[in-house]
């Protein structure tokens, strides 16, 4: 079985929109019956897992009710651009860490209509970092500020030259206006708290320890909502 937005494919997606936190689209089963359906997450490759998990459940022959009803219930996972909170500033919580998935994250976003994206990321893995370096530096592209962590190690020894300054400079290269290194969470707690403002959102980014600071951030967020 095929699934996609080609009209070819045996699952073919179309009038798909993409707007606030959600999404809404069609599925054309065989270029014949259509079924509607709203997502509760973000972005077109929810759209597409979506599609994949209709696809599969109803070729195993589970009814497509159910399925429909589970799909639109889904609220997403922990970590995976999970909403902390809305205090004025949207706080959200995300697991990227490949650029791949960054950009799919900060398009998400983008559907959210929030004034500015705020996105602290935490590099993982020097070898990851080292290997992807110029395409993580144009992961950021759709981010109006960048405040970036130390790589965290997660067991390996780093590796000359490969730096969270260094990719800050790249990202600066390729044309972003506002990246900056920021050596602890104190200093992007100080920095978001005074400069992100009412209909911003902010993501936090990556696999290590900088989840933590979602939860500092929604915190300080609701105390002064």
């Amino acid at each position: 079985m095929t699934y996609g937005t080609a009209a070819q494919a045996d699952v073919s997606i179309t009038d798909v929109n993409l707007e606030g936190l959600g999404s809404t689209f069609v599925l054309r089963f065989n270029g014949g019956a259509k079924q509607a359906f709203k997502l509760r997450v973000p972005g077109m490759h929810n759209v597409l897992n979506a599609t994949a998990a209709f696809a599969a459940a109803r070729d195993m022959g589970v009814d497509q009710g159910m399925i429909s009803t589970a799909l639109e219930g889904f609220q997403s996972v922990e970590r995976r651009f999970e909403v902390k909170s809305r205090d004025g500033v949207t706080v959200i919580d995300d697991y990227a860490h490949h650029p791949t998935e960054i950009r799919a994250t900060l398009n998400a976003a983008k559907t959210g209509n929030f004034r500015r994206l705020f996105v602290i990321f935490q590099p993982h893995r020097y070898t990851r970092t080292m290997h992807l370096f110029d395409d993580f530096a144009r992961a950021f592209n759709l981010a109006d500020v960048v405040l970036m962590l130390d790589i965290y190690p997660a067991g390996e020894n780093p590796i000359e030259g490969v730096t969270t300054q260094a990719l800050i400079e790249k990202i600066k290269s390729f044309g972003h206006k506002n990246a900056m290194y920021a050596p602890n969470f104190e200093m992007i707690e100080s920095y978001v708290i005074s400069n992100a403002k009412e209909g911003d959102a902010v993501i936090v980014m990556g696999a290590g320890s900088v989840t933590k600071l979602s939860d500092i951030l929604s915190e300080r967020f609701s105390r002064t909502a």
